[in-house]
């Protein structure tokens, strides 16, 4: 379970400039919030899976990954809106 926990730590750095950049810059507030529910009842699942065995973490770690790359994802398109790319 140790494992588990640091592979939440590895990815915890870049959800949360995700998620402060989406709050904070972008003013996304719903759409923070939603994922950042979905993603925390990802880790919870994450956990749970794991404590398992290793391969039955992958359902919380998809959902987990698909949160972060659309927080990332809206990012990217308020980048490229501001230099008019899109």
């Amino acid at each position: 379970m140790v494992r588990g926990h640091e592979n939440y730590l590895e990815n915890n750095a870049q959800f949360f400039f995700a998620v402060l950049t989406n709050w904070l810059v972008l003013k996304n507030f719903s759409t923070v919030f939603v994922l950042a529910l979905l993603n925390g009842a990802a880790r919870v699942l994450y956990a749970l899976g794991y404590s398992l065995g290793p391969s039955y973490r992958t359902p919380g770690f998809l959902v987990g990954l698909l949160t972060t790359l659309a927080l990332h994802g809206t990012i990217v398109f308020h980048v490229l809106k501001a230099f008019k790319l899109v």
